[in-house]
């Protein structure tokens, strides 16, 4: 069942289903927010005869529109209806099923009528008037059994989309320009979307029975900077400093690529990284009670198909570990990356901090060359046979890019990083006096993969060995922000969400 409502101060009121708008005028101290809840989704799980199962699962789009004003923000919901999907979406078909079993998508696009440029959330919750009228608190579907495709992307489960606050399932965010005109933060004034979602195929038994009641909420505001936009616009630099010069230490320089396999698709914007360089710069920071380093904000997918600026961290210690004590160099059933996910320990507000991100695997084909021959294996689609080529997780190592990418000269950036021993060693702040792991595995062999020696260049080592550390690399979530601190090793910036 599907119920249209617009929130304000907490009171429902009923929508009309002829086309009306609804403005809510705020004072000047209000907070410029409005929620517009657009879907109430019903699933019901019935056994059939034998171990074949069947659920229904409905959402009821309206034949007409509903506008949201405040002040001069204007945001438009049209759900997507008519004889081509019908006014009801309806999934009825044997389950766990295949997302090509799924049913048609449901439908619908944002629009910004208003004077001023918005920014917004698409996320789904819970549906808590829903759940207490069915009385179903205690008989809710596990969010891990539920299945969701974004505008065509790979599907991912419900629970990888939540937020900090563990309450809301985070679809997309974004900015919207005003029509008609060409807004520099926002240039498109309208975003679609097709949201697809099932049981998935792997549930068993224990989804008989089961509910599940969900809103689809978008959150809109007056356009605002990210938390990482503010801190990019205070500390980015045009020009090419040299790692020895004092005056350039707080700020991070522009790099842009061409788009890899895993990348198709992506604007210029986003294929651009920002990154601290040099032998020392000040890039410190307090994080999980430790002193840890940005290495620099980059467009990250979330593994969802959502992509975002994220700053991205590297601690500053590293942890004794082998890459694999099977002598395996397949990434995501390697021993360093259990380590890192599931015993290297997190505090709660770091945790909350961090997201899943999509980090790539491609394979090397030599550990003789350059960053951006690095930075380009690293996103394709080529690793050993078998092997995943992206993986969906918080914790990583550094790319060998990561690591060429850090050196203040340009001359540095065009020598093989397996030739850095001399000129070259102490240019990349990422050269951290120890022998460390990256995430690069070979794509020829099975038990080797790229090292950065203590002496500064690029290494391959077997998997097994003892005499390497892993320094833990996460990306922090996009509102996090920089509080305090000057980011020297003395005043370490600090975090607060």
């Amino acid at each position: 069942m599907i119920q249209v409502a617009i929130f304000k101060n907490r009171k429902k009121y009923a929508v009309s289903t002829q086309e009306e708008d609804v403005k809510i005028k705020l004072t000047k101290m209000a907070k410029r927010e409005m929620i517009l809840t657009v879907v109430s989704i019903f699933a019901v799980l019935v056994v059939s005869m034998g171990s074949a199962y069947a659920v229904f699962t409905s959402f009821t789009t309206s034949k007409d529109y509903n506008r949201v004003t405040v002040g001069t923000l204007d945001i438009l919901y049209s759900a997507e209806a008519g004889e081509a999907y019908g006014d009801t979406i309806n999934l009825t078909d044997a389950f766990p099923t295949t997302e090509d079993k799924a049913g048609k998508p449901y439908k619908f696009t944002l629009t910004n009528n208003g004077t001023l440029p918005a920014s917004y959330t698409v996320s789904i919750k819970d549906d808590t008037d829903m759940i207490e009228q069915d009385g179903c608190s205690g008989n809710l579907l596990d969010k891990t059994k539920i299945k969701i495709s974004i505008n065509g992307n790979d599907a991912v489960l419900l629970s990888d989309l939540v937020d900090a606050t563990g309450k809301n399932y985070i679809i997309d965010s974004g900015s919207l320009g005003v029509k008609g005109t060409q807004n520099a933060e926002a240039k498109s004034y309208e975003k679609s979307y097709e949201i697809k979602m099932w049981i998935t195929e792997e549930a068993g038994n224990e989804v008989l029975g089961k509910h599940f009641h969900g809103k689809i909420v978008i959150d809109g505001s007056e356009y605002r900077e990210s938390a990482v936009q503010i801190f990019l616009n205070e500390h980015l630099d045009n020009g090419i400093a040299t790692y020895s010069s004092e005056s350039n230490k707080d700020k991070l320089y522009a790099y842009s690529h061409e788009a890899g396999v895993e990348q198709e698709g992506w604007s210029k914007e986003e294929l651009t990284d920002y990154r601290y360089i040099g032998e020392n710069p000040n890039n410190y920071v307090t994080y999980n009670n430790e002193i840890w380093r940005i290495i620099g904000v980059f467009t990250v997918d979330n593994g969802a198909g959502r992509k975002e600026q994220r700053m991205k961290l590297v601690r500053k210690e590293g942890i004794p570990v082998v890459w694999d004590s099977n002598s395996s160099n397949n990434w995501t059933k390697s021993s360093i990356m259990k380590a890192l996910n599931e015993e290297f320990s997190l505090t709660s507000e770091a945790e909350s901090m961090i997201g899943n991100a999509k980090w790539y695997l491609g394979g090397y084909s030599t550990h003789s060359q350059i960053a951006s021959k690095f930075y380009e294996e690293e996103r394709d689609r080529i690793a050993y046979q078998g092997y995943e080529t992206s993986w969906k997780g918080k914790v990583g190592l550094i790319y060998p890019s990561d690591y060429g990418y850090a050196t203040g000269t340009n001359a540095c950036l065009e020598k093989e990083l397996n030739m850095w021993e001399t000129e070259c060693q102490g240019t990349s702040w990422l050269n951290q006096g120890s022998n460390q792991w990256t995430m690069m595995s070979d794509k020829a062999k099975t038990d080797e993969v790229i090292t950065i020696t203590n002496k500064g260049y690029a290494s391959n080592a077997v998997v097994n060995s003892s005499d390497i550390v892993a320094h833990p690399v996460v990306y922090l979530r996009s509102e996090v922000q920089i509080s305090g601190g000057k980011g020297t090793e003395q005043e370490p910036y600090t975090l607060t969400k």
